[in-house]
């Protein structure tokens, strides 16, 4: 007789997952023998039960304590469990004969199919075991002590990591056999399937074909007589023909499907055997000089790796040597345009000195020399600077690697009085000497230290500076008019970029303007960094961006440039997805910068740049591009707000940005504007003082009120224009 537990046919139950993660993590990171007490710096001087058993446990010391505990109440829980289920099935007594009867039932019930899902599922137990060593990481990271000179930075030590990365590299190789598994039993599936539609497409074949040929031979013998219609006998054969093209279809749905899943299977076999390269890659390196604990594989996967990084860095190497070929020939290029320019201006000079000679006038040669005598004084004061042709070819390489030091670098050409460089759209560039002046190496360093840091945080692949300028010239004179300008710039380090705004656009929105623009350059994945120097710009965009909304319930909807905020996020949002599965999210970082006085290199170069754009023509076909891209079923489009010594008083122009603004504001421009068509043509103080009376009604009657009477107190009958104002103010009384 044999004593057995009866325990009968259920299913296997796995432990918890903390469990595995308690369990994972005790035996692979905390051994026995190194479970002491530890005082001092690293238990941030806890007191052990060696010297002060009453003291409470912190630090290190807490965390094995609670460890102990834990591992102890795990015990408990598993000797109930044992000891509930030997209660609930209990233990018997077979005989051989039961023995022998019960073997024969558990195999014919394995040799049956389980519909109803008794039974381990390996497929369902891998799957958590990989779940549980994920966890067991995350808790690894928990129960690591408190950060001292044998941890790394992400608070593991090098065993854990070396433990960590062994895990992975396990679970990806038992991933990568479960794959092959599956993938060859669903090609044999699939290619079963398409064996037997082509067996029933040749059978379908065989038996349409000789349905065919019996109509046919019925036919030749019926000819004579006529008593066999046309469509009676070749109704079988019809049969047998579309039952053939079904079974025809059926071999192309089969051999699709055999395909499609030949390429999955393809696909996730090479995604699968990548991690797993990466994997081991990571852990050769983690092993470092213990050479004898490396396999042949990892090794064969670290050199691989090594190989793939040094194409990489040979790639960008050649990208940055072609960058650098370029920009040598375009600044060849344009030093050949300068030297020719210089040469048509000298020609000029010399002929208008032979004309001034001619006359007996020295004056334009005394100007000439005292132009030519400030501009060297002028590069003199800047020769200690170290400008972008100045350097040598290695250190242009280096530079272009890095988008922050390519935006921060020094252009000799873009810091000029008279233009020698010009946007993309051809709009020349020249810069204020103030301005030159007012660089500061310090506060760009800084700059640049904070976009390096994130650059090497982030990733960013591209940098720019942006910039919004607006520019009021006023009316001087009796028959003179004033004009008013805006205009964006970016700069990233070789291209300008920029345009002309309608005018009367604030800074604000030509700032939302400039970065609407560069993000609109860039697709999915891409990392950018943006530097801008308005906090009220970068403060709307942060906002919208952390209240997770866009449209109408956006923190900036109704607010001057609202419409622009929302394209920003819309930008973002398409940036920061991924380009395929796997693939890495994009970003866009903004770095705040000192305006103007604060010097910083970039930040000079988009505002001179911005500036520059204010003489151009506004391109009205295509500035209101960034809100036509708007999910909006229609959008307004305003005139400038109109001032009294501006050419804008007879403009037409509409644009969209002009109404970027709040409902309030559009309608005091509006009302305003047609109180200044009404009223003659005088100084601008007065025209402020006459719109005034207008709105405010000083000039108005009270109601029923005769010609010649005395004052009278009481309610007046405000214009239409009073009317209006007084009720968007808030200001008529009712009743």
């Amino acid at each position: 007789m044999l004593r057995v537990a009866r325990l009968g046919r259920c299913r296997f139950q796995a432990p918890c997952a903390p469990a595995l993660v308690r369990r994972a993590a005790t035996c692979k990171a905390h051994n026995t023998g190194d479970a002491r007490p530890i005082v001092g710096p690293l238990a941030e001087e806890t007191p052990t039960d060696e010297h002060d058993s009453g003291a409470p446990a912190y630090g290190t010391n807490r965390r094995q304590r609670q460890m102990t505990e834990a591992m102890a109440a795990e015990e408990r829980a598993d000797d109930a469990a044992d000891a509930t289920l030997e209660d609930e099935w209990g233990l018997t007594v077979w005989s051989a004969a039961e023995i022998e009867a019960a073997e024969r039932d558990a195999a014919a019930t394995d040799s049956m199919t389980d519909d109803t899902g008794d039974g381990w599922d390996a497929v369902a137990a891998m799957e958590a075991y990989e779940d549980a060593e994920t966890a067991a990481e995350a808790y690894l990271r928990e129960d690591s002590a408190a950060p001292h000179g044998r941890e790394r930075e992400d608070g593991l030590t090098d065993a854990q990591r070396r433990l960590i990365a062994t895990q992975r590299v396990l679970a990806l190789e038992r991933r990568q056999k479960r794959e092959e598994e599956e993938s060859q039993s669903n090609a044999d599936v699939l290619a079963a399937e398409t064996a037997e539609a082509e067996q029933e497409w040749r059978q379908r074949k065989a038996e349409a074909l000789e349905a065919r040929q019996a109509a046919n031979a019925r036919m030749l013998a019926s000819e004579g007589a006529r008593t066999l219609r046309w469509e009676t006998n070749y109704q079988e054969a019809a049969s047998k023909d579309k039952e053939r093209h079904a079974a025809e279809r059926r071999v192309d749905l089969a051999r699709t499907a055999e395909q499609t899943a030949r390429d999955t299977s393809a696909h996730q076999k090479g995604e699968t055997t990548r991690r797993l390269q990466k994997a081991r890659a990571e852990l050769a390196r983690l092993k470092g000089t213990d050479e004898a604990s490396v396999t042949d594989a990892e090794q064969a996967a670290l050199e691989q790796d090594d190989k793939e990084d040094e194409a990489l860095r040979e790639t960008a190497r050649q990208q940055a040597a072609t960058l650098v070929a370029a920009a040598q020939a375009d600044r060849a290029k344009r030093a050949s345009a300068a030297e020719t320019a210089n040469r048509l201006r000298a020609a000029r000079d010399a002929t208008t000195e032979a004309l001034h000679a001619l006359d007996g006038s020295e004056a334009h040669a005394k100007r000439r020399e005292r132009q030519e005598k400030e501009r060297a004084e002028e590069e003199a004061r800047y020769a200690h600077v170290e400008y972008w042709d100045t350097l040598t070819p290695e250190q242009r390489v280096a530079i272009l690697t890095s988008p922050t030091l390519r935006l921060c670098v020094r252009h000799r050409e873009m810091e000029q009085r008279e233009s020698m460089r010009a946007t993309d759209s051809r709009i020349d560039i020249s810069m204020e000497p103030k301005e030159r002046r007012n660089m500061d190496a310090a506060n760009t360093k800084r700059a640049a230290a904070i976009g390096l840091a994130l650059e090497r945080r982030y990733g960013i692949q591209y940098a720019y500076a942006v910039d919004g300028s607006k520019d009021e010239a006023e009316a001087w004179g009796e028959h003179t008019t004033g004009e008013r300008a805006a205009a964006w710039g970016a700069w990233d380090g070789i291209t300008a970029y920029g345009g002309a705004l309608p005018p009367g656009t604030g800074n604000q929105e030509a700032e939302l303007y400039a970065i609407e623009r560069v993000l609109a350059r860039h697709t999915r994945g891409d990392r950018i960094l943006i530097m801008c120097d308005c906090q009220a710009a970068l403060a709307l965009i942060e906002a919208a961006w952390r209240s997770g909304r866009a449209g109408t319930g956006s923190p900036a909807a109704g607010k001057t440039g609202g419409l622009l905020v929302e394209a920003i996020i819309r930008h973002r949002l398409r940036i920061t997805s991924r380009e395929r599965d796997g693939a890495p999210r994009g970003c866009a970082c903004f770095i705040w910068v000192k305006a103007h006085g604060g010097g910083v290199v970039p930040n000079a170069y988009a505002d001179a740049i911005a500036k520059s754009c204010l003489t151009a023509e506004v391109d009205y076909a295509t500035v209101d591009d960034p809100y036509r891209a708007l999910p909006r079923a229609c959008l307004y489009m305003a005139q400038p707000a109109p001032r009294d010594d501006t050419w804008e008083m007879g403009n037409q122009r509409f644009s969209c940005i002009t109404a970027d603004r709040s409902l309030r504001d559009l309608i005091i421009d509006g009302i305003t504007r047609q109180v200044i068509v009404q009223l003659p043509r005088q100084s601008r103080a007065k025209c402020d003082a006459r719109v005034v009376a207008a709105v405010t009604c000083t000039g108005g009657r009270p109601a029923g009120a005769t010609t010649g009477a005395g004052p009278k107190h009481g309610m007046t009958e405000p214009t239409v224009t009073g009317r209006a104002m007084r009720l968007r103010s808030n200001d008529l009384p009712l009743g």
